[in-house]
C-alpha cells in the first residue's frame, strides 16, 4: 500500500527509510534493507526516457507533431522524478547497510568478552599467535578478526553474513583502539570504514602481523 502511494506520487524509492538520526547502535537499525524499489525506479526512469526520444524523434507521427512532443516531454518528466526517487532511495539504502555493518560488528565485539559457554573465561581469553578473519566476498567491509578461532567462528554466526566463508588465519590484519578495545579487519578499508562509525578513537589504523 505504502509503495503504491508512493508510485502515485513519483517512485517507490521515497518510501525508503534510512537509519534514524537518533540512533545510537546499540540496537539494529531500523530502515530498507532491500534495493528492489531502486531498480524498480531506476527501470522505470528508462522507460520513460527511451519512450521520450521515441516520440521526439518518430518521422512517421500518428499524432499530430506538437501532442508528439508534448507526449515526450511528459515521458521525459517521469524519467527525472523516478531517477531522483531512485538517487534518494540508493543514499537510505547504503547508509542502512553501513549502519547495519557497523551494528554487526559491535554485537560480535560484545560477545568477545562475554563468557564462553559452559566456562567462566571470556569468549576471547586464549588467544593465538594468528589473527582469524572472517571472509565474504560481497561484505568485504564486515571481515572482522582476532586472535581466537572461536570467537571469530561466533562472530560469524553473530554477523550472519550469507556468504561468509569460515574464519582463516590471516598473515596481517588492520586495527584501531576504542574504548579500551581492540578492533581488527582483514583489510586497511575495513579498518576505516569502522573506524570512521566510532566518535571515541584512540589511533589511526593500523598493521598488525
Amino acid at each position: 500500500m505504502i509503495c503504491a502511494v508512493a508510485v502515485a506520487l513519483g517512485g517507490c524509492s521515497l518510501a525508503m527509510r534510512g537509519p534514524d538520526p537518533r540512533w545510537d547502535g546499540k540496537q539494529r537499525p531500523d530502515c530498507a534493507e532491500s534495493h528492489v524499489p531502486v531498480i524498480v525506479d531506476a527501470m522505470t526512469a528508462g522507460i520513460g526516457a527511451s519512450f521520450a526520444v521515441r516520440m521526439a524523434t518518430d518521422d512517421e507521427p500518428t499524432i499530430p507533431k506538437d501532442a508528439m512532443l508534448g507526449v515526450a516531454a511528459a515521458g521525459l518528466l517521469v524519467a527525472l522524478i523516478y531517477t531522483a526517487s531512485a538517487t534518494s532511495g540508493a543514499r537510505k539504502y547504503n547508509a542502512c547497510r553501513a549502519a547495519t555493518a557497523s551494528w554487526r560488528v559491535r554485537e560480535a565485539l560484545r560477545d568477545r568478552d562475554a563468557p564462553a559457554p559452559g566456562t567462566d573465561a571470556p569468549q576471547a581469553a586464549v588467544a593465538s599467535q594468528a589473527y582469524y578473519c572472517v571472509r565474504s566476498p560481497s561484505r568485504p567491509y564486515l571481515e572482522i578478526c582476532g586472535r581466537n578461532r572461536d570467537w571469530c567462528e561466533h562472530a560469524r554466526q553473530v554477523m550472519a553474513i550469507a556468504d561468509s566463508e569460515a574464519c582463516a588465519p590471516s598473515d596481517a590484519v588492520w586495527c584501531f583502539g576504542a574504548n579500551d578495545v581492540e578492533r581488527c579487519f582483514a583489510t586497511a578499508s575495513a579498518c576505516e570504514f569502522h573506524r570512521g562509525k566510532v566518535s571515541s578513537v584512540a589511533h589511526e589504523c593500523g598493521e598488525q602481523r
